[in-house]
């Protein structure tokens, strides 16, 4: 007797529900699930990732800026703001400054920025780090004591460095 497939077979399997029993079966229970538990794996990994792009640029941007205050800090007395917010434009880019003067006043594109809590702590001597929130943005904040007894703080957005972790990621 010669092998032949029954006629009515390859259309029993299209009409037939044929993806209905294929997700019955074994077989393609255990694909269904492989194939979400890869995907699940897969965003949860991109979720994860990205986080961990998001806070290690804002710890570099934090970093940098730190690095910008305690440089200018050591600089030679600018003579006036005009000419420290000239050396801070062409040396830091996006970065705003504030300058704490010896009496405690705070002058500056950034002086909104800084708070009674962060003019006392400079003029004690002491650096200032953290993150401010005032009109609805969030801006680093970073300031360091100079020699002559006043403070330079630099102010860089968080939504700047955001923008540059979605252009990396």
């Amino acid at each position: 007797r010669s092998r032949q497939s029954h006629p009515n077979l390859p259309r029993s399997r299209i009409l037939g529900g044929g993806m209905n029993a294929w997700f019955r079966s074994l077989r393609g229970r255990i694909t269904l699930v492989t194939v979400s538990v890869t995907v699940l794996a897969v965003l949860i990994t991109g979720a994860v990732s990205v986080q961990l792009v998001r806070q290690s640029t804002i710890s570099q941007g934090r970093a940098q800026l730190a690095a910008q205050a305690q440089l200018l800090s050591r600089l030679p007395a600018a003579t006036n703001l005009t000419s420290l917010r000239e050396r801070v434009r062409l040396a830091l880019g996006d970065s705003r400054v504030a300058v704490v003067a010896a009496d405690g006043r705070v002058s500056g594109p950034s002086a909104a920025f800084v708070t009674a809590a962060d003019v006392s702590t400079l003029l004690a001597g002491q650096p200032v780090s953290q993150t401010e929130s005032r009109r609805g943005r969030t801006m680093l904040v970073e300031g360091r004591p100079t020699g002559s007894g006043t403070a330079i703080v630099l102010v860089r957005s968080l939504g700047n460095l955001e923008t540059t972790t979605a252009s990396t990621v």
